[in-house]
């Protein structure tokens, strides 16, 4: 077999049913797994048969810039506005198509640097050969540059933020066929988690009696060309952890985590 190159390598989600495929300028990394089954016994000690088990296909499709071209991939991890359910989605990797669920996303904004993407995904049936068709993509990135927040403690330097959604799931098999990947991937709960790494105190008092929620929270970032703006939405925010960090030859930074129970995006 011929050598596969990564240097021109992309990836493709899309929303199931009718959804058009989103490009991502990202490696996607597919994991393939099946249960070794051994049988072991009294009477000798090496195995008296192996056989296979339960069989997953789960992924991650690895850091790329957030850019206003790709707007599309941040609504496929939110749950559909009119069932509430999560969105089922097809995962292109340039070799199969993956049917299944986006589980995380982490949006990581760092300090006078790109906005980056992580997305991890599991999927319960494939099919291919893929039909990905590649094509340019052009970015106009976000930065963590002039970055601003409303509702957090927003008077305060801060060095960077990063936003994680989980969409939990449960992997269900069936004794009744003799398919060993997943009948069904049962749709657990949503979460929200931003992580705030600041320069000087916040002054939050995570540990004391009367710790009151947020309503509502913003985080604003600008793309490159400073034409269009990246605002993220979070309601109901309560703080949870609160590190106080010290290292050699460095301030102390303080951290703050909080839970949320809704997030929208918006890019205008």
């Amino acid at each position: 077999m011929a050598y596969q190159d990564t240097i021109l390598e992309i990836c493709a989600v899309k929303i199931l049913p009718i959804g058009t495929n989103i490009l991502l300028p990202a490696l996607c990394d597919v994991s393939r797994n099946s249960e070794r089954k051994v049988i072991h016994a009294s009477g000798q000690r090496k195995a008296y048969n192996v056989f296979p088990g339960n069989a997953e296909i789960t992924g991650s499709i690895k850091d790329f810039p957030l850019a206003v071209e790709l707007e599309d991939i941040l609504d496929c991890i939110l749950s559909d506005a009119d069932t509430g359910k999560m969105k089922e989605v097809e995962i292109d990797d340039g070799d199969s198509r993956y049917t299944g669920y986006l589980t995380s996303l982490k949006i990581s904004i760092p300090v006078h640097d790109t906005i980056m993407c992580s997305i991890d995904w599991t999927a319960n049936s494939f099919v291919t050969p893929s039909t990905l068709v590649k094509a340019p993509i052009v970015l106009d990135a976000f930065i963590g540059t002039g970055v601003s927040l409303t509702g957090f403690p927003s008077t305060f330097d801060f060095e960077s933020v990063d936003i994680t959604l989980k969409n939990n799931l449960t992997a269900k098999y069936s004794a009744k066929g003799t398919s060993r990947l997943p009948t069904h991937l049962a749709q657990g709960y949503f979460d929200a988690e931003v992580n705030i790494k600041f320069n000087e105190d916040p002054g939050i008092d995570v540990l004391g009696d009367a710790l009151a929620k947020l309503a509502s929270a913003t985080i604003v970032a600008k793309s490159i060309s400073g034409t269009k703006t990246f605002t993220i939405t979070l309601t109901n925010l309560i703080a949870g952890d609160s590190p106080r960090n010290m290292n050699a030859e460095d301030i102390v930074d303080f951290g703050l985590v909080y839970n949320v129970s809704d997030v929208s995006f918006k890019i205008e």
